[in-house]
Protein backbone atom coordinates (compact mmCIF):
# COMPACT_ATOMS: atom_id res chain seq x y z
CA UNK A 1 0.00 0.00 0.00
CA UNK A 2 3.07 2.02 -0.13
CA UNK A 3 2.43 5.48 -1.71
CA UNK A 4 -1.37 5.05 -1.79
CA UNK A 5 -2.63 8.35 -0.92
CA UNK A 6 -6.29 8.44 -2.74
CA UNK A 7 -9.53 7.77 -0.80
CA UNK A 8 -11.23 4.34 -2.22
CA UNK A 9 -11.81 1.19 -0.21
CA UNK A 10 -8.35 0.28 0.11
CA UNK A 11 -7.94 2.90 2.27
CA UNK A 12 -11.21 2.10 3.96
CA UNK A 13 -10.54 -1.44 4.65
CA UNK A 14 -7.02 -0.11 6.30
CA UNK A 15 -8.59 2.49 8.14
CA UNK A 16 -11.19 -0.57 9.76
CA UNK A 17 -8.07 -2.44 10.21
CA UNK A 18 -6.01 -0.43 11.76
CA UNK A 19 -8.60 0.80 14.62
CA UNK A 20 -9.46 -2.93 15.02
CA UNK A 21 -6.05 -3.72 15.51
CA UNK A 22 -5.01 -0.73 17.48
CA UNK A 23 -7.88 -2.03 20.05
CA UNK A 24 -7.57 -5.24 20.40
CA UNK A 25 -3.94 -4.38 20.96
CA UNK A 26 -2.68 -7.20 18.00
CA UNK A 27 -0.11 -4.41 17.34
CA UNK A 28 1.92 -2.08 19.36
CA UNK A 29 1.73 1.93 19.52
CA UNK A 30 4.57 2.40 17.37
CA UNK A 31 3.37 -0.11 15.03
CA UNK A 32 -0.17 1.06 14.54
CA UNK A 33 1.34 5.03 13.76
CA UNK A 34 3.33 4.20 11.25
CA UNK A 35 0.29 2.24 9.94
CA UNK A 36 -1.35 5.70 10.33
CA UNK A 37 1.56 7.87 8.67
CA UNK A 38 1.94 5.49 5.69
CA UNK A 39 -1.72 5.90 4.61
CA UNK A 40 -2.52 9.40 5.37
CA UNK A 41 0.86 10.39 4.00
CA UNK A 42 1.55 14.62 4.22
CA UNK A 43 -2.14 15.48 2.97
CA UNK A 44 -3.80 17.62 5.27
CA UNK A 45 -6.93 16.53 6.80
CA UNK A 46 -9.36 19.32 4.85
CA UNK A 47 -8.08 17.05 1.88
CA UNK A 48 -8.78 14.14 3.09
CA UNK A 49 -12.29 14.52 4.57
CA UNK A 50 -13.39 16.55 1.00
CA UNK A 51 -12.00 13.28 -0.51
CA UNK A 52 -13.64 11.31 1.50
CA UNK A 53 -16.89 12.59 1.76
CA UNK A 54 -17.00 12.11 -2.28
CA UNK A 55 -16.32 8.24 -1.82
CA UNK A 56 -19.50 8.30 0.46
CA UNK A 57 -21.28 10.20 -1.95
CA UNK A 58 -20.36 7.18 -4.56
CA UNK A 59 -20.59 3.97 -2.61
CA UNK A 60 -23.41 1.70 -4.52
CA UNK A 61 -26.93 1.39 -2.78
CA UNK A 62 -26.02 -1.34 -1.10
CA UNK A 63 -23.67 -0.04 0.85
CA UNK A 64 -25.23 3.30 1.44
CA UNK A 65 -26.24 1.91 5.06
CA UNK A 66 -22.38 1.73 6.31
CA UNK A 67 -22.12 5.76 5.78
CA UNK A 68 -22.18 6.11 9.90
CA UNK A 69 -20.09 3.25 10.28
CA UNK A 70 -17.25 4.49 7.82
CA UNK A 71 -17.79 8.28 9.26
CA UNK A 72 -16.90 7.18 12.35
CA UNK A 73 -13.74 4.81 11.50
CA UNK A 74 -12.45 7.47 8.81
CA UNK A 75 -12.84 10.39 11.94
CA UNK A 76 -11.43 8.31 14.63
CA UNK A 77 -8.48 7.45 12.68
CA UNK A 78 -7.97 10.89 10.89
CA UNK A 79 -7.65 12.28 14.60
CA UNK A 80 -5.45 9.81 15.73
CA UNK A 81 -2.99 10.97 13.31
CA UNK A 82 -2.74 14.74 14.79
CA UNK A 83 -4.99 14.80 18.78
CA UNK A 84 -4.73 18.32 18.11
CA UNK A 85 -6.69 18.81 15.21
CA UNK A 86 -10.14 18.36 16.62
CA UNK A 87 -11.26 22.01 15.75
CA UNK A 88 -10.17 21.56 12.29
CA UNK A 89 -11.80 18.07 11.51
CA UNK A 90 -15.21 19.26 13.36
CA UNK A 91 -15.05 22.27 10.83
CA UNK A 92 -14.62 20.06 7.95
CA UNK A 93 -17.01 17.52 9.00
CA UNK A 94 -19.55 19.81 9.53
CA UNK A 95 -18.68 21.70 5.99
CA UNK A 96 -19.56 18.34 4.27
CA UNK A 97 -22.56 17.96 6.21
CA UNK A 98 -20.85 14.62 8.00
CA UNK A 99 -21.96 14.95 11.71
CA UNK A 100 -25.13 13.21 11.58
CA UNK A 101 -23.21 10.11 10.22
CA UNK A 102 -20.74 10.75 12.82
CA UNK A 103 -23.48 10.47 15.48
CA UNK A 104 -24.95 7.31 13.41
CA UNK A 105 -22.19 5.60 13.41
CA UNK A 106 -21.25 6.32 17.17
CA UNK A 107 -24.30 5.12 18.26
CA UNK A 108 -23.56 2.14 16.46
CA UNK A 109 -20.36 1.58 18.39
CA UNK A 110 -21.71 2.19 21.56
CA UNK A 111 -24.37 0.12 21.18
CA UNK A 112 -22.43 -2.93 20.60
CA UNK A 113 -24.84 -3.83 17.49
CA UNK A 114 -22.01 -4.57 15.06
CA UNK A 115 -19.79 -7.80 15.98
CA UNK A 116 -17.24 -6.38 14.23
CA UNK A 117 -16.93 -2.76 15.07
CA UNK A 118 -17.64 -2.52 19.25
CA UNK A 119 -15.72 -2.20 22.22
CA UNK A 120 -14.99 -5.76 23.65
CA UNK A 121 -14.07 -4.31 27.39
CA UNK A 122 -15.29 -5.32 30.57
CA UNK A 123 -14.76 -4.04 33.97
CA UNK A 124 -13.97 -5.53 37.29
CA UNK A 125 -17.25 -4.14 38.92
CA UNK A 126 -18.78 -7.03 39.57
CA UNK A 127 -16.53 -8.00 42.68
CA UNK A 128 -17.73 -4.33 44.47
CA UNK A 129 -20.87 -4.59 46.16
CA UNK A 130 -20.68 -0.57 46.78
CA UNK A 131 -20.05 0.23 42.80
CA UNK A 132 -18.58 3.81 44.44
CA UNK A 133 -15.97 2.29 45.88
CA UNK A 134 -15.01 0.48 42.60
CA UNK A 135 -14.85 4.11 40.63
CA UNK A 136 -13.03 5.59 43.62
CA UNK A 137 -10.29 2.93 43.07
CA UNK A 138 -9.73 3.07 39.72
CA UNK A 139 -10.58 6.41 38.90
CA UNK A 140 -8.61 7.71 35.73
CA UNK A 141 -7.46 3.96 34.92
CA UNK A 142 -10.59 3.12 32.10
CA UNK A 143 -8.86 3.16 29.44
CA UNK A 144 -8.77 6.60 28.25
CA UNK A 145 -5.46 6.55 26.26
CA UNK A 146 -6.21 3.64 24.77
CA UNK A 147 -9.61 4.92 23.12
CA UNK A 148 -8.90 8.62 22.97
CA UNK A 149 -9.70 8.89 19.22
CA UNK A 150 -13.39 7.32 20.35
CA UNK A 151 -13.30 10.83 23.16
CA UNK A 152 -12.37 13.08 20.76
CA UNK A 153 -15.41 12.67 17.93
CA UNK A 154 -17.57 12.28 21.00
CA UNK A 155 -16.35 15.78 22.23
CA UNK A 156 -17.56 16.78 18.42
CA UNK A 157 -21.13 15.47 18.72
CA UNK A 158 -21.06 17.27 22.16
CA UNK A 159 -20.00 20.73 20.60
CA UNK A 160 -22.30 20.30 17.39
CA UNK A 161 -25.25 18.91 19.13
CA UNK A 162 -25.33 18.21 22.73
CA UNK A 163 -29.16 16.42 22.58
CA UNK A 164 -27.55 13.87 20.43
CA UNK A 165 -23.91 13.18 22.61
CA UNK A 166 -26.50 12.54 25.36
CA UNK A 167 -28.03 10.12 23.51
CA UNK A 168 -24.80 8.33 23.38
CA UNK A 169 -24.07 8.50 26.41
CA UNK A 170 -27.23 7.07 27.66
CA UNK A 171 -26.49 4.19 25.04
CA UNK A 172 -23.06 3.64 25.88
CA UNK A 173 -23.32 -0.35 26.93
CA UNK A 174 -19.76 -0.49 27.11
CA UNK A 175 -19.81 2.46 29.90
CA UNK A 176 -16.59 3.70 28.56
CA UNK A 177 -17.64 7.36 27.73
CA UNK A 178 -19.52 7.47 31.38
CA UNK A 179 -16.23 5.93 33.51
CA UNK A 180 -13.81 8.56 31.78
CA UNK A 181 -16.19 11.39 32.38
CA UNK A 182 -15.71 10.71 36.19
CA UNK A 183 -11.80 10.03 35.64
CA UNK A 184 -11.16 13.07 33.70
CA UNK A 185 -11.44 16.89 33.27
CA UNK A 186 -13.21 16.45 29.68
CA UNK A 187 -14.67 19.35 28.29
CA UNK A 188 -17.45 18.40 28.70
CA UNK A 189 -20.65 19.64 31.03
CA UNK A 190 -22.85 17.10 32.19
CA UNK A 191 -25.91 18.80 33.46
CA UNK A 192 -28.43 17.29 36.45
CA UNK A 193 -30.90 16.71 34.18
CA UNK A 194 -28.87 14.09 32.49
CA UNK A 195 -27.30 12.85 35.26
CA UNK A 196 -30.89 11.92 36.89
CA UNK A 197 -31.58 9.28 34.39
CA UNK A 198 -28.42 7.23 35.71
CA UNK A 199 -29.35 7.04 39.17
CA UNK A 200 -32.97 6.18 38.42
CA UNK A 201 -31.51 3.03 36.35
CA UNK A 202 -32.37 0.22 39.26
CA UNK A 203 -31.17 -1.97 36.95
CA UNK A 204 -27.42 -1.34 36.75
CA UNK A 205 -26.28 0.16 39.98
CA UNK A 206 -22.52 0.64 38.21
CA UNK A 207 -24.79 3.49 36.19
CA UNK A 208 -26.32 4.90 39.30
CA UNK A 209 -23.78 5.51 40.92
CA UNK A 210 -21.80 6.68 37.86
CA UNK A 211 -24.64 8.90 38.13
CA UNK A 212 -23.59 9.71 42.00
CA UNK A 213 -20.13 10.64 41.27
CA UNK A 214 -21.07 13.26 38.64
CA UNK A 215 -23.28 14.50 40.92
CA UNK A 216 -21.13 15.43 43.74
CA UNK A 217 -18.01 15.76 41.51
CA UNK A 218 -18.18 19.86 42.37
CA UNK A 219 -18.53 19.24 45.62
CA UNK A 220 -15.59 16.87 46.10
CA UNK A 221 -13.53 18.96 44.37
CA UNK A 222 -14.60 22.28 46.73
CA UNK A 223 -14.31 19.73 50.13
CA UNK A 224 -10.67 19.13 49.10
CA UNK A 225 -9.52 22.73 48.40
CA UNK A 226 -10.94 23.24 51.87
CA UNK A 227 -9.23 20.94 53.43
CA UNK A 228 -5.43 21.67 51.84
CA UNK A 229 -5.92 24.71 51.15
CA UNK A 230 -3.62 27.83 53.55
CA UNK A 231 -3.84 31.25 53.90
CA UNK A 232 -0.96 33.27 52.46
CA UNK A 233 -1.80 36.14 54.67
CA UNK A 234 -3.47 36.76 57.95
CA UNK A 235 -7.18 37.85 57.61
CA UNK A 236 -7.21 35.80 54.51
CA UNK A 237 -8.54 32.16 56.12
CA UNK A 238 -11.42 33.60 57.44
CA UNK A 239 -12.61 34.91 54.05
CA UNK A 240 -11.22 32.24 52.05
CA UNK A 241 -13.14 29.57 54.33
CA UNK A 242 -16.53 31.66 54.58
CA UNK A 243 -16.48 31.22 50.76
CA UNK A 244 -15.54 27.48 50.34
CA UNK A 245 -18.33 26.90 52.87
CA UNK A 246 -20.70 28.70 51.30
CA UNK A 247 -19.93 26.90 47.54
CA UNK A 248 -20.71 23.48 49.31
CA UNK A 249 -23.32 24.09 50.79
CA UNK A 250 -24.85 25.67 47.46
CA UNK A 251 -23.55 22.04 45.89
CA UNK A 252 -25.29 20.39 48.72
CA UNK A 253 -28.43 21.83 48.15
CA UNK A 254 -27.90 20.82 44.45
CA UNK A 255 -27.25 17.19 45.46
CA UNK A 256 -30.60 17.32 47.65
CA UNK A 257 -32.87 18.93 45.33
CA UNK A 258 -31.61 15.70 42.69
CA UNK A 259 -31.64 13.22 45.38
CA UNK A 260 -35.46 14.25 46.05
CA UNK A 261 -36.04 12.70 42.75
CA UNK A 262 -34.85 9.08 43.05
CA UNK A 263 -37.33 6.22 45.62
CA UNK A 264 -36.02 6.13 48.87
CA UNK A 265 -33.93 3.10 48.69
CA UNK A 266 -31.89 4.12 46.22
CA UNK A 267 -31.64 7.60 47.70
CA UNK A 268 -29.71 5.70 51.32
CA UNK A 269 -27.51 3.25 48.64
CA UNK A 270 -26.00 6.15 47.11
CA UNK A 271 -25.43 8.52 49.87
CA UNK A 272 -23.74 5.34 51.98
CA UNK A 273 -21.65 4.18 49.37
CA UNK A 274 -20.41 7.69 49.06
CA UNK A 275 -19.79 8.04 52.67
CA UNK A 276 -18.00 4.51 52.72
CA UNK A 277 -15.53 5.25 49.94
CA UNK A 278 -14.74 8.95 50.53
CA UNK A 279 -12.93 10.23 53.63
CA UNK A 280 -14.90 13.46 53.94
CA UNK A 281 -18.67 13.88 53.52
CA UNK A 282 -21.14 16.67 54.58
CA UNK A 283 -22.46 15.95 57.80
CA UNK A 284 -26.15 16.58 55.88
CA UNK A 285 -25.42 13.54 53.72
CA UNK A 286 -25.59 11.57 57.63
CA UNK A 287 -28.89 13.58 58.68
CA UNK A 288 -30.35 12.82 55.34
CA UNK A 289 -29.77 8.88 56.54
CA UNK A 290 -30.90 8.93 59.32
CA UNK A 291 -34.44 10.47 58.28
CA UNK A 292 -37.15 8.13 59.15
CA UNK A 293 -38.27 7.28 56.09
CA UNK A 294 -34.33 6.61 54.79
CA UNK A 295 -33.36 4.87 58.54
CA UNK A 296 -34.76 1.25 57.46
CA UNK A 297 -32.85 1.58 54.14
CA UNK A 298 -29.72 2.83 55.79
CA UNK A 299 -30.07 -0.62 58.42
CA UNK A 300 -30.31 -2.60 55.18
CA UNK A 301 -27.79 -0.97 53.46
CA UNK A 302 -25.26 -1.80 56.33
CA UNK A 303 -26.32 -5.49 55.99
CA UNK A 304 -25.58 -5.83 52.58
CA UNK A 305 -22.14 -7.10 52.97
CA UNK A 306 -20.97 -3.10 51.67
CA UNK A 307 -19.59 -3.08 55.58
CA UNK A 308 -16.12 -4.75 55.03
CA UNK A 309 -13.37 -4.08 57.65
CA UNK A 310 -13.42 -2.53 61.26
CA UNK A 311 -12.87 1.41 59.26
CA UNK A 312 -16.28 0.88 57.48
CA UNK A 313 -17.77 0.34 60.74
CA UNK A 314 -16.27 3.61 62.51
CA UNK A 315 -17.96 5.17 59.20
CA UNK A 316 -21.31 3.71 60.44
CA UNK A 317 -21.37 4.68 63.63
CA UNK A 318 -20.07 8.60 62.98
CA UNK A 319 -23.12 8.59 60.69
CA UNK A 320 -25.47 7.16 63.42
CA UNK A 321 -24.04 9.41 65.97
CA UNK A 322 -24.30 12.74 64.02
CA UNK A 323 -26.83 15.10 65.91
CA UNK A 324 -29.98 15.41 64.12
CA UNK A 325 -33.12 18.41 64.94
CA UNK A 326 -36.17 15.81 64.49
CA UNK A 327 -37.67 14.12 67.56
CA UNK A 328 -35.72 11.13 68.88
CA UNK A 329 -37.99 9.06 69.07
CA UNK A 330 -38.11 8.89 65.41
CA UNK A 331 -34.59 8.25 64.84
CA UNK A 332 -34.17 5.34 67.39
CA UNK A 333 -30.66 4.01 67.12
CA UNK A 334 -30.42 1.17 68.95
CA UNK A 335 -31.02 -1.39 66.30
CA UNK A 336 -28.71 0.30 64.49
CA UNK A 337 -26.08 -0.03 66.56
CA UNK A 338 -27.47 -3.85 67.71
CA UNK A 339 -26.87 -4.46 63.31
CA UNK A 340 -23.30 -3.30 63.61
CA UNK A 341 -22.25 -5.48 66.43
CA UNK A 342 -24.09 -8.49 64.24
CA UNK A 343 -21.86 -7.13 61.20
CA UNK A 344 -18.43 -7.61 63.45
CA UNK A 345 -19.57 -10.95 65.03
CA UNK A 346 -19.74 -12.21 61.12
CA UNK A 347 -16.37 -10.55 60.23
CA UNK A 348 -15.48 -12.99 62.98
CA UNK A 349 -17.69 -15.63 62.45
CA UNK A 350 -16.72 -15.85 58.49
CA UNK A 351 -13.01 -14.68 58.64
CA UNK A 352 -13.83 -11.80 56.83
CA UNK A 353 -13.21 -7.65 58.01
CA UNK A 354 -10.31 -8.97 60.12
CA UNK A 355 -7.93 -10.96 59.27
CA UNK A 356 -4.82 -10.56 61.93
CA UNK A 357 -4.67 -8.50 65.10
CA UNK A 358 -2.44 -5.45 63.86
CA UNK A 359 -1.93 -2.35 65.74
CA UNK A 360 -4.19 -0.18 63.12
CA UNK A 361 -6.76 -3.24 63.78
CA UNK A 362 -6.95 -2.77 67.50
CA UNK A 363 -6.87 1.26 67.61
CA UNK A 364 -9.94 1.10 65.30
CA UNK A 365 -11.94 -1.38 67.39
CA UNK A 366 -10.97 0.52 70.54
CA UNK A 367 -12.56 3.63 68.98
CA UNK A 368 -15.43 1.55 67.83
CA UNK A 369 -15.84 0.46 71.36
CA UNK A 370 -15.86 4.22 72.94
CA UNK A 371 -18.75 4.62 70.55
CA UNK A 372 -21.14 1.32 70.95
CA UNK A 373 -23.70 1.92 74.05
CA UNK A 374 -23.10 -0.28 76.40
CA UNK A 375 -25.85 -2.79 75.72
CA UNK A 376 -24.35 -3.45 72.44
CA UNK A 377 -20.98 -3.93 73.91
CA UNK A 378 -22.62 -6.46 76.16
CA UNK A 379 -24.12 -8.43 73.45
CA UNK A 380 -20.95 -8.18 71.27
CA UNK A 381 -19.04 -9.34 74.04
CA UNK A 382 -21.41 -12.49 74.90
CA UNK A 383 -21.63 -13.06 71.14
CA UNK A 384 -17.53 -13.13 70.60
CA UNK A 385 -17.44 -15.13 73.82
CA UNK A 386 -19.57 -17.94 72.32
CA UNK A 387 -17.76 -17.91 68.75
CA UNK A 388 -13.98 -18.83 70.95
CA UNK A 389 -15.42 -21.19 72.99
CA UNK A 390 -16.03 -22.93 69.45
CA UNK A 391 -12.89 -22.86 67.95
CA UNK A 392 -10.51 -25.60 67.42
CA UNK A 393 -7.67 -24.64 69.66
CA UNK A 394 -6.29 -26.97 72.19
CA UNK A 395 -3.59 -29.27 71.89
CA UNK A 396 -5.30 -32.19 70.60
CA UNK A 397 -6.33 -30.19 67.34
CA UNK A 398 -3.11 -29.07 66.95
CA UNK A 399 -2.36 -32.84 66.09
CA UNK A 400 -5.03 -34.09 64.30
CA UNK A 401 -6.19 -31.52 62.28
CA UNK A 402 -4.10 -28.94 62.14
CA UNK A 403 -4.83 -26.62 59.36
CA UNK A 404 -8.55 -26.18 61.11
CA UNK A 405 -5.84 -25.29 64.57
CA UNK A 406 -3.97 -22.88 62.39
CA UNK A 407 -6.64 -20.55 61.69
CA UNK A 408 -9.05 -21.16 64.39
CA UNK A 409 -5.63 -19.87 66.35
CA UNK A 410 -5.59 -16.68 64.29
CA UNK A 411 -9.42 -15.98 64.96
CA UNK A 412 -8.52 -16.58 68.96
CA UNK A 413 -6.20 -14.02 68.79
CA UNK A 414 -8.55 -11.74 67.21
CA UNK A 415 -11.35 -12.50 69.74
CA UNK A 416 -9.24 -12.23 72.66
CA UNK A 417 -8.42 -8.32 71.27
CA UNK A 418 -11.68 -7.29 70.89
CA UNK A 419 -12.51 -8.83 74.39
CA UNK A 420 -9.77 -7.19 75.78
CA UNK A 421 -11.43 -3.97 74.80
CA UNK A 422 -14.87 -4.93 75.67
Amino acid sequence: MKGQLAMNRDTMNEFKSILHDKWNKIQNYNTINKRIKKVFGRKPSAIWIKEFSNFLDHLPEEERRRKPLYTAVFAMVLLKRNLDEIDIVRLHLKKHRLISFLYGGLTILVKGNDSKFRFNISWSDGSFENKYEFLRRFVGEFYYWDYIEFFLVAEIIYKEESEKFQEILMSDQSKLLLLNLCSFDLPIHIPTHWIIPLMKDKQDSLRQNIGYYLLTKKLRSIIQQLIIWKPLQSGEKKTKKVELLGQIKKEILIVEDSMKQLDEQTQASLLFNYMLSETHWPRDFAKWLLNPKLRKWFMQEIQNKKVRTLKNVMVCLQIIQTRVTTSEQLHRKENLYLTLVDVITNFIRERQGVYQWTEDEEWTFEQICHRLPAISKAKLKRQLSLIKKGLWTSRIDELVRFDMYLKDKVTQTIIEGMLAQL
